[in-house]
Parts: C-alpha cells; structure tokens; sequence
C-alpha cells in the first residue's frame, strides 16, 4: 500500500493525459524522413543551382531522385538502428533490474 509521500511523488495519474499511439508516432516519424528527404534531394540542390554553386544536369540524367531516395533509405534505416539500441539497451537494464532482485 503506497504512503501519503509516495502518492505525492508518484502520482497514479498522468494528468488525463493520454500516451501516443504507435501507430500515429510511426506516421509522424515517416513523414519527417520523407520531408527532410525531399529538402536534401531536391530544394538544397535546386537552392545550389540557382545559386550557381552547382551546374543544371541534363534531364535524362537527373540525381536528384536517387538522392532523395538514398537519404530516405539512410533516415529509416537510422530509425531502426535506434529502435534496436534502445531495445537492447532496456532488456540490458531490466536483466540487472532482476539480478538485483535476485541477490
């Protein structure tokens, strides 16, 4: 049974707040890599070119599609590694959790 100090420290409550759903933080999170994506495979160069720091290419040979397909790879490839060190790093800190409820 918690204590009166304990109730005030850890409120069961979030303060009618709701947690995110996964699905829409996922939503969320494939937006923004195709959004930067896009700035880096088009608006950045597009911003050079006007700017004459880079040539016009030919439009049969044009890169900008493949580099925002590449930096889009790259972002949700990132995700995943992060979605995977964070993982193993939480079974890491409940596998201690337990060896100290253990000893």
């Amino acid at each position: 049974m918690p204590t009166l100090i304990d109730r005030d420290l850890l409120p069961d409550d979030n303060g009618g707040e709701r947690r995110p759903n996964t699905f829409s933080v996922l939503i969320v999170l494939l937006v923004t890599a195709v959004v930067i994506s896009y700035l880096v495979g088009y608006a950045v160069p597009h911003a050079l070119i006007i700017s004459d720091v880079l040539q016009p290419w030919p439009p049969y040979d044009d890169p900008r599609r493949r580099w925002m397909a590449l930096s889009l790879f790259t972002i949700l490839a990132s995700y995943m590694g992060l979605w995977g060190f964070f993982r193993m790093l939480g079974a890491f800190q409940m596998k201690r959790i337990d060896a100290m409820a253990n000893d």
